[in-house]
């Protein structure tokens, strides 16, 4: 009991020193129309809420986990998803550990000792389930610069279709719990982990960490039907990795969501994972489920404005190459669509090997990029899954 006082003590200074010292970008917000951004006040005040969430967290307590002092922390911007710059820096992966960051602002070191006895099986992890509609016969995009040029390929998911396995459990990522749009994509792996891009968790730009971030599973559009499971889930942890935080490496560019432990996320059930070399992966299909920028066009938009307008989309194509850890491809993607799940079936279910996270740089510019996830990735997600169990459903990478 007293050391619960202490965090929540700890927990609400640090939310009071984060409010008062960080110059936060607060207009500068990824929003539709009707959507406006939190104010400074909103966000201490929803930052302390989620302090109270994690009164009993203590990272520090964890086999392998180091505190690392306290994060800086900013209201995403729309430039966060339009990083194109980057050469992969080829940083070995076996020096890589994880970054987790807390939403009071307790940053932790996931070192490699927190997970370097797991052992991931070769095919990767499954799925809660099996099954949704057949995804054959999509064609490959013709893609560039994370845009579209000459036919856009893509299919929307069906209307009724956001409720279902595997779709609700793809959803958008918002600066607020209303907004109508997000600015990233993430997937569900866990009752409450996501996978998503480094760069929708921490910015580069900014070198701060995502703000008080919502993840809307199965958003569908704008208008007052936009959330058919029910409201955003408030996102309590982030965690990417040295290479990518500490260096902006976009061979590294992957990150994950900690989600509140809530029923009806757990119910939805999530994707499985596998980490595989890029050599293996090539040659082979990649398939993917994406959030575009509500306000670009999308051929196959259910609104008669043509625009995607915040609806998920899927597209198919083929692994042309790869470029250090990235793997080059040419689904159609817009701005917004950085963290859609790439994935492909083994063994009857969905295997996610990768966010999708760049378009014409680094690299080939006639594709798009996904990156690949790598050992210490998975065996950091299956850490996260030990450390922030759900009381509601169980998962692990055994």
């Amino acid at each position: 009991m007293q050391m619960r006082r202490g965090l929540a003590a700890l927990a609400a200074l640090l939310v009071m020193e984060t409010a008062a010292s960080l110059c936060l970008d607060v207009q500068n917000v990824f929003a539709s129309a009707g959507d406006r951004p939190p104010t400074r006040r909103e966000q201490s005040a929803e930052q302390a809420r989620r302090a109270a969430m994690l009164a009993d967290v203590d990272p520090a307590r964890w086999e392998g986990w180091e505190p690392d002092g306290t994060a800086a922390f900013a209201t995403p911007s729309d430039r966060l998803d339009r990083i194109r710059d980057g050469t992969p820096l080829g940083l070995p992966d076996d020096s890589i550990e994880g970054v987790l960051v807390l939403a009071d602002g307790r940053r932790y070191r996931q070192t490699r000792r927190a997970f370097e006895s797991i052992v991931f099986p070769p095919d990767g992890v499954p799925a809660s389930e099996r099954g949704g509609e057949d995804e054959g016969g999509l064609t490959n995009g013709d893609v560039t610069i994370d845009a579209v040029i000459g036919a856009d390929n893509r299919t929307a998911v069906a209307y009724g279709n956001y409720t279902q396995f595997p779709w609700r459990t793809v959803g958008t990522i918002l600066v607020a719990q209303t907004d109508k749009a997000g600015f990233c994509t993430a997937a569900l792996i866990s009752p409450r982990v996501a996978v998503t891009a480094g760069h929708c968790v921490y910015s580069q730009k900014t070198k701060a960490w995502s703000w008080n971030t919502w993840f809307s599973p199965g958003h569908r559009g704008r208008g007052s039907d936009r959330f058919p499971n029910g409201n955003p889930r408030p996102v309590v942890g982030l965690l990417s990795n040295t290479a990518w935080v500490n260096n902006g490496d976009v061979d590294h560019d992957v990150g994950f969501l900690v989600l509140a432990d809530q029923p009806q996320t757990a119910a939805l059930g999530y994707f499985g994972f596998m980490c595989k070399d890029t050599d293996d992966l090539e040659g082979g299909d990649i398939r993917m489920l994406q959030y575009p920028g509500w306000q670009y066009s999308c051929a196959a938009s259910p609104d008669p404005s043509g625009q995607c307008f915040a609806f998920q989309y899927r597209g198919q194509s083929t692994i042309n190459d790869d470029c250090g850890n990235l793997l080059e491809h040419q689904v159609d993607t817009n701005p917004g669509s950085s963290s859609s799940p790439s994935y492909r079936f083994v063994n009857g279910d969905r295997r996610i090997f990768g966010p999708h996270a760049y378009g014409q740089n680094p690299c080939d510019t006639a594709d798009n990029k996904a990156v690949a996830m790598t050992s210490s990735k998975c065996k950091a997600a299956c850490n996260l899954f030990a450390n922030f169990p759900s009381q509601y459903a169980s998962r692990s990478c055994n």
